[in-house]
């Protein structure tokens, strides 16, 4: 698999997009280990806070999987080494498609 997004990566690569196609794993995190749900190409829905200001940059407010077994999550919710975990849920992506 290719390698995994940076936060920092995830926050600069989809700038101005709100449905872009990535390669994401899709995890269920279970008290016995991680159930793998999903891998392969996923359409993402972005959704951008967009201050007032023209000068400020747009900031990643949402990030979720269409069609697959997932919830929502804030970009708050991205660790820096660009994992995404929401309640019982990681997902990693690793690049655009």
């Amino acid at each position: 698999m290719d390698t995994q997004l940076t936060k920092s990566e995830i926050l600069t690569a989809f700038v101005g997009q709100e449905r872009p196609t990535a390669i994401v794993q899709l995890l269920r995190l279970r008290h016995s280990g991680t159930e793998e749900v999903y891998t392969g190409p996923a359409q993402l829905f972005l959704q951008w806070n967009v201050p007032a200001r023209g000068r400020a940059a747009p900031r990643l407010m949402l990030i979720t999987v269409a069609d697959r077994d997932w919830a929502e999550g804030s970009a708050d919710d991205i660790t820096e080494a660009g994992d995404v975990v929401v309640e019982d849920y990681l997902m990693r992506i690793f690049r655009v498609a």
